[in-house]
């Protein structure tokens, strides 16, 4: 069963297109990790520093290797620095 994980990230004030440019490459890369299935971009739209990815994932599993993998090669040092605090990540399943 596929689950949809939801991750929401703020950006430092004034890196706001900084942080979505990022993350339009990362969902050109994200498409071809195993078990990524889709990715889409939103900005809130009452708070342009609020960026939210929507991930279609076969399972929490493929989703926790991907982030694994992520923390072994340093892969968040860059977005972090655009950002303000930590992402704010949850997990849907359908029903």
């Amino acid at each position: 069963m596929s689950v949809t994980f939801i991750n929401t990230f703020t950006a430092k004030n004034g890196q706001e297109d900084a942080f979505v440019t990022m993350a339009k490459d990362w969902s050109a890369n994200l498409n071809q990790v195993p078990g990524c299935s889709e990715i889409k971009i939103y900005r809130q739209s009452d708070d342009p520093r609020k960026v939210v990815l929507i991930e279609q994932w076969d399972s929490q599993d493929a989703h926790q290797a991907f982030v694994d993998s992520m923390a072994e090669n340093g892969g968040m040092d860059e977005p972090m620095k655009l950002l303000q605090g930590m992402p704010e990540g949850t997990f849907l399943n359908a029903q």
